[in-house]
């Protein structure tokens, strides 16, 4: 409940023509929030005190935009959507054109260097 009340205060002060949350006085769509996280992404992505396997999520575009749109969520910021959802769109479309590629078989193996070992049909079954 208390995210919830987070986001709809930021509702309503940008209802009042506010953006919430806004870092820099001038940043019109307050992007410097989503910026912060993709540096913090970007710094831990080749931190060797983390587990491979979590160096390789956060290395991944997709998950980037997934930790976007929940930090969008939690701070209100209904001015980040648009563009969200046409990165959310295009990673749809990218991905399942490449995995009509076979692109699904090599994440498999990518996987199984991290020591999840799954079989084909395991793999495709969890990726839908």
């Amino acid at each position: 409940a208390p995210t919830y009340c987070v986001a709809a205060a930021a509702r309503g002060a940008m209802a009042a023509g506010r953006v919430p949350y806004q870092l820099l006085a001038g940043d019109r769509f307050n992007l410097a929030p989503g910026v912060l996280l993709m540096f913090a992404l970007a710094a831990c992505k080749d931190l060797a005190c983390l587990p491979s396997l979590v160096r390789w999520q956060i290395n991944a575009y997709t998950n980037w935009s997934l930790m976007l749109m929940g930090l969008g969520q939690l701070l209100g910021q209904d001015q980040w959507e648009p563009f969200l959802c046409t990165n959310g769109i295009g990673l749809v479309v990218g991905f399942r054109t490449a995995m009509s590629q076979g692109l699904d078989d090599n994440l498999r193996k990518k996987l199984d260097e991290h020591g999840l070992k799954l079989s084909r049909r395991v793999f495709q079954f969890l990726d839908h």
